[in-house]
C-alpha cells in the first residue's frame, strides 16, 4: 500500500494518524507529564468535546495513568500526552500528585522494609 492508497483492512481504515489528533503538535504544552502521571476528569461537562479528547475524558472518571489511557485507547503515548495536556489546560482533566520515588528516601525505605517482611 502506498501513502495515497486507501487501506483495504478494516482495522487500518479506523486508524487515525496521530498528527491529525494533535493538529501536528508533538509536545504537550503542560510540563512534566510522564507515563505514570495520573489524571482524572473534573466536574466540567465534556459535552463539547469530540473525538479523541472526548474518549480520553470519558475514560478518566476515575484517576488513570497516561500509560493506561494509551493502552485502553490504542493511542501512542505521545498523542495521549498532547490530548491530556489540552484537556488539563481547558480544565476538563486534573493532574493527581504522584510521588517521585527517585527523591523520596522515606518511601523507598518503607518499600524495602515491606519487601523484607514478605
Amino acid at each position: 500500500m502506498t501513502d495515497f492508497d486507501f487501506p483495504d483492512d478494516e482495522d487500518e481504515a479506523d486508524f487515525v494518524r496521530p498528527f491529525l489528533v494533535t493538529p501536528g503538535r508533538t509536545h504537550a504544552s503542560v510540563e512534566g507529564l510522564r507515563f505514570e502521571t495520573l489524571v482524572q476528569a473534573t466536574s466540567l461537562s465534556g459535552a463539547e468535546l469530540r473525538f479523541e479528547p472526548a474518549r480520553v475524558w470519558e475514560l478518566c472518571h476515575d484517576a488513570l495513568a497516561l500509560a493506561e489511557i494509551s493502552a485502553q485507547l490504542g493511542m501512542p503515548i505521545g498523542t495521549v500526552k498532547v490530548v491530556a495536556s489540552d484537556l488539563i489546560e481547558s480544565g476538563h482533566l486534573a493532574v493527581h500528585d504522584t510521588v517521585d520515588a527517585q527523591h523520596d528516601v522515606a518511601l523507598i525505605s518503607r518499600l524495602i522494609e515491606g519487601v523484607r517482611r514478605l
